[in-house]
């Protein structure tokens, strides 16, 4: 797991072609102070789920599918000390 690096894409599930995760980002109306704590899930290094978006189509669950990983996000809780 890590942040967005420039030059990420991915195929986000259920789209025609390969975007870049700024695109995704702008597409999806996240504010750019956001887009770097969002988490992105990797897979050789290849983003495969954006977390709290969209998983990648390659890596969705199909018939053919012999073996699931199930990850789960769940929001920090904030207690506003620091």
């Amino acid at each position: 797991m890590r942040s967005r690096r420039a030059g990420d894409r991915f195929l986000p599930l259920g789209a025609s072609g390969m975007r870049t995760l700024k695109r995704f980002f702008i597409d999806r109306k996240i504010p750019r102070e956001e887009r770097g704590r969002v988490p992105i899930v990797t897979l050789d290094d290849l983003p495969i789920w954006v977390v709290g978006e969209r998983i990648d189509d390659r890596f969705k669950v199909t018939p053919r599918t012999r073996e699931v990983l199930e990850l789960r996000a769940t929001p920090a809780i904030s207690t506003g000390e620091r």
